[in-house]
């Protein structure tokens, strides 16, 4: 009954002045299975939802565009994550975006290599090293500012100049800054060219544990520079409200002990985070 609802109430949408995109992929259940869900970033509302992932769904954005008053190279800005099927997406289908790599993404991708530096070290760093990271795991995780007290004192009793972690650790905190403070483009360009160069002449004179991570961070970003510096141009245009509706998916998953039927969840996709009006079609036609 609510699909019904849901399905008549979309018969209105008009995508005609959508102009900036986003899109990430939702899982559903286990077993890698997903659906892909695009957002109109300016109005923060789900727009087209598909099961699967990668650039089929971008195909099959393209073709519910027209559908709804749409063109699909009116679109200036698509925001996604580093994969590079999404980015074959985009490009095949909405030539006239610029693809923007959010924060987000970027961010997380160097969180995981510092962690990795921390694994590895762990393992196989020196006795002193493997003292100092015991129990430190979620203090490298989080931002200094973020810390707790408890870990402010735990964080500040850690001798950083024997750890190859805290190093990366480092780096992570002068990416964050790049980002907090992007004034202009070129400004951004000559920062991360920098920020590439020190974390790679770094990496020449250290150990593997640390090199064989951080370089694949430099090379990362150096990659996907032109989506990050988009980012700038954007108005620093961000996923966040996707991560946000990750959440609150997860949520309406655990009320209804989870979806079986993809069909059931892009209904509620909608419902809950469409902004579509079912009351009034419901009015119209009494």
């Amino acid at each position: 009954m609510l699909r019904a609802y849901v399905e008549e109430a979309k018969e209105g949408l008009d995508f005609g002045s959508v102009t900036c995109v986003g899109s990430d992929e939702l899982s559903y259940r286990k077993g890698h299975k997903y659906l892909t869900v695009f957002t109109d970033m300016k109005e923060k509302r789900v727009l087209f939802a598909t099961k699967g992932k990668g650039k089929d769904t971008w195909v099959a954005f393209y073709d519910e565009r027209l559908k709804r008053n749409g063109h699909p190279h009116a679109i200036t800005y698509a925001a996604i994550d580093m994969s590079a099927s999404y980015q074959s997406g985009v490009r095949n289908n909405c030539r006239n975006a610029r693809i923007v790599f959010d924060r987000f993404h970027v961010m997380k991708l160097i969180g995981d290599r510092v962690d990795e530096v921390r694994q590895a070290e762990n393992k196989r760093g020196t006795t002193e090293a493997k003292k100092q990271l015991k129990k430190t795991m979620w203090l490298w995780r989080k931002n200094t500012e973020n810390l707790t007290e408890t870990q402010r004192i735990h964080f500040d009793r850690i001798d950083h100049d024997c750890l190859w972690t805290s190093k990366a650790y480092q780096m992570r905190l002068a990416l964050k800054n790049i980002y907090n403070q992007i004034p202009f483009e070129s400004w951004t360009r000559r920062r991360l060219r920098s920020w590439c160069n020190w974390v790679k002449k770094t990496a020449t004179k250290a150990p593997h544990l640390f090199a064989s991570s951080m370089l694949k961070a430099a090379e990362s970003i150096e990659k996907h520079q032109d989506g990050i510096l988009a980012f700038c141009g954007s108005g620093k245009m961000t996923t966040a409200c996707l991560e946000g509706l990750n959440s609150v998916f997860s949520a309406v998953k655990r009320k209804a002990r989870g979806f079986r039927n993809p069909d059931n969840l892009i209904t509620m996709l909608y419902f809950i985070a469409g902004k579509i009006d079912i009351l009034k079609n419901q009015q119209a036609t009494h």
